[in-house]
């Protein structure tokens, strides 16, 4: 963990959580899965479902992050729709 990791994660933890969604973008884009998952749990819990769709979807340059992103999705209780004609981010249906 670098500097710039650090000091990112130092100023999510410090912010109110209101103002933690920007930090939560940019924790998608690191290198690190826990900050990936952090990101994840922090939009989702915020209500900012539509700014973490570009980063759920499949991307051929890092297809591993995508995978972790859409796997924490779904360990929050949430659902990726990928087909041909849509892309979306839903909340599941609690089973009985």
């Amino acid at each position: 963990m670098g500097y710039q990791d650090g000091l990112l994660l130092t100023r999510y933890r410090a912010a109110e959580p209101h103002d933690r969604p920007p930090f939560c973008i940019r924790m998608l884009r690191a290198h690190m899965p826990e900050y990936q998952r952090i990101g994840v749990r922090c939009l989702l819990d915020s209500g900012y479902i539509d700014d973490l769709l570009p980063h759920a979807a499949l991307d051929l340059e890092a297809p591993g992050r995508a995978a972790i992103l859409r796997n924490e999705i779904r360990k929050a209780g949430w659902r990726v729709i990928d087909t041909e004609t849509e892309f979306r981010i839903e909340k599941q249906e609690a089973r009985e």
